[in-house]
């Protein structure tokens, strides 16, 4: 049985009770547990990980991108507020405290909601949008989420699967706005499958989600991914209208090839990718991060939806995107 969850923009400021409720708290003890051990979270979609500190670490504009990636981080560890002298850090909160939007663009099949976990990372400046109504193309969805975002703020775009694609031309059409992109489980390149996409959109339409899921997305997910996260994301995904993913699947196959420009950008460009996620495989993810400021990150145990799959690590790198000189400035 589908339940269905629901189409919508996600914004921080609706976020509480989605993420939240049910819980209970714990008193000052877990605030400071949590506040200094933001990598221990639980799973699905909605988490401790979101109660979790920013990780802040000014990051020098002359490192190198191995350097960049190591004071991130490097996949696991997160910088404590403690270890900063001087950051965009609100202590009180744990949270980063910046002039700017992040923008959260889904993964096909699923919609903005995938992203609850994320979404008080930038407090009162997030917006997870559901792209399948915004047109036909993924040029057109990257002209409908700027229209979504304030004209004054800088944008830190980040996207999974079509979403990274589309987050990518966001960045194209607005490059002065735009900060930093990071895409997880996505490329710049496009190889044409014509064939493929009109398999998939016979199948969605003969037999719905329940049949295409199966087939074509429950296998994205890696090895010991947990039962509930896929079983969450199953759902969500019979939730939605056929026609929307049809739309969105035909805008995936059909979108153009941005390699050149994930080349030429001169900005913070994060790819993350599971370490067994094929879709793309590691020669194209690595070739997507081969710009000025690109780097490639690669998350052991994860398939394709890795911020499903890994929750606080993927945090833990937006984070340091969000709290670099690189990111914001």
């Amino acid at each position: 049985m589908c339940q269905d969850i629901g189409d919508r923009c996600l914004r921080t400021s609706e976020t509480s009770a989605f993420v939240f409720k049910g819980m209970w708290s714990l008193g000052s003890f877990t605030t400071l547990w949590l506040r200094y051990f933001p990598t221990l979270s639980g799973h699905g979609f909605a988490n401790w990980a979101t109660l979790a500190p920013l990780a802040t670490r000014h990051i020098r504009p002359h490192q190198s991108g191995k350097d960049r990636a190591q004071r991130r981080g490097a996949i696991g560890g997160c910088w404590s507020s403690k270890n900063v002298g001087e950051s965009p850090h609100d202590v009180q909160t744990g949270r980063i405290v910046l002039d700017m939007q992040l923008v959260l663009l889904h993964a096909l099949p699923l919609n903005g909601t995938m992203w609850a976990n994320e979404m008080e990372l930038v407090p009162a400046g997030t917006i997870a949008p559901t792209l399948y109504s915004f047109g036909e193309s993924i040029e057109d969805w990257a002209r409908a989420v700027l229209d979504l975002t304030s004209q004054h703020d800088p944008l830190v775009v980040v996207g999974n699967s079509v979403g990274g694609s589309c987050a990518l031309e966001v960045a194209r059409q607005a490059p002065g706005r735009v900060k930093a992109v990071i895409l997880i489980g996505a490329k710049a390149g496009v190889r044409p499958e014509p064939g493929f996409r009109d398999e998939a959109i016979g199948t969605l339409r003969d037999h719905g989600m329940e049949g295409a899921w199966p087939k074509y997305w429950a296998g994205l997910f890696g090895a010991n991914a947990d039962p509930r996260v896929v079983e969450d994301a199953r759902r969500l995904a019979c939730s939605l209208d056929i026609e929307d993913i049809v739309r969105g699947v035909k805008a995936f196959h059909d979108r153009h090839d941005l390699s050149g420009f994930a080349r030429s950008w001169p900005k913070p460009l994060l790819v993350i990718r599971g370490d067994q996620d094929d879709t793309p495989g590691y020669a194209d993810a690595a070739q997507t991060a081969a710009g000025p400021l690109g780097e490639l990150h690669v998350i052991e145990d994860a398939g394709h939806y890795t911020s499903l799959e890994q929750p606080s690590k993927v945090q833990c790198l937006i984070r340091g995107v969000l709290a670099s000189e690189d990111g914001y400035r």
